[in-house]
């Protein structure tokens, strides 16, 4: 009897976390507590792409007209930086995948008539507002948009993140465009070439080259990103998701998750964000899907 029941819990599977056995396009480290997407190689771009400037603000433009501004720029970045990686490195609110057959489509079923939808590649029924997203081959929950910016998708778990990123973006381009700008004026004012004030200005360029190039680059990036960051306070304020806005899911029928201005700002900035389930056991038999039904 007793070798038996030895034999019966070595039969058993070892509960493994996800992570160690992960059927996505995702990149674990620190023991499954880091977790990134699928477009690392584009992470890395966006790194560079916000070092980069950072360096020759700091070398060039930063001390031109006090070291307070030069201060002010490192704290914008870190910021920046910081956002970054939360939203990087932030479980977006994947769904683990489960084991659960495909169901029968001529047999309704409590868990679709409730909004849930079966996905046959994680085979699994995921919740209303979750998509599959094709680059990290994964199904996320509050599903907004896969960024390559920042290497994975953006959900339910790392949306806030993703919008503080923006808006620090937004904030410190303006700031260095503004710095570069005063400082193109400065030397302008100061320049001892003589004849038209365009002769000034081309000696400011001349003895300041990088900050035309940071007023040049930043114009771009604070253009652009500001557009991105309106587009995301109006998507906020009504209650919906990227995806959503963008396939007009209500267009024509009322939007549940609209709850006002307020609420849905607090929804999306102060409310609790879910607890990962990426550790979950590898062989657990609960559905995801069921695990979320209220």
């Amino acid at each position: 009897m007793a070798l038996a029941l030895s034999s019966d819990k070595l039969a058993d599977p070892p509960k493994l976390p996800h992570w160690k056995q992960w059927p996505g396009n995702n990149i674990f480290l620190c023991h499954g507590r880091i977790m990134l997407g699928s477009d690392v190689s584009f992470l890395g771009v966006t790194v560079v792409l916000l070092t980069g400037p950072f360096v020759i603000f700091i070398l060039f433009v930063g001390f031109e007209i006090h070291y307070s501004l030069a201060i002010v720029g490192a704290v914008l970045f870190a910021i920046c930086l910081v956002f970054l990686t939360q939203a990087a490195l932030t479980d977006p609110g994947i769904l683990p995948r489960s084991n659960i057959p495909r169901p029968d489509p001529h047999q309704p079923h409590q868990i679709t008539a409730r909004g849930f939808r079966y996905c046959s590649t994680c085979k699994l029924y995921r919740p209303p507002r979750a998509k599959h997203c094709k680059y990290c081959d994964n199904c996320v929950r509050q599903f907004d948009h896969h960024c390559p910016w920042v290497g994975t998708c953006v959900g339910l778990r790392n949306y806030r993140f993703f919008v503080y990123f923006v808006f620090s973006v937004c904030l410190t381009s303006g700031f260095v465009f503004a710095t570069s700008v005063a400082v193109l004026v400065l030397n302008t004012t100061n320049s001892d070439a003589d004849g038209h004030w365009i002769n000034r200005f081309a000696d400011a360029i001349t003895s300041n080259p990088a900050s035309l190039a940071l007023v040049i680059f930043t114009a771009f990036v604070f253009l652009s990103v500001l557009g991105l960051a309106s587009y995301h306070v109006n998507l906020i304020l009504q209650g919906q998701t990227t995806n959503e806005n963008m396939r007009q899911v209500f267009r024509r029928v009322h939007n549940p998750n609209d709850h006002g201005y307020k609420k849905n700002c607090d929804s999306t900035f102060c409310s609790r964000i879910p607890i990962s389930q990426i550790h979950k056991g590898i062989y657990d038999e609960e559905s995801p899907a069921g695990a979320l039904l209220p």
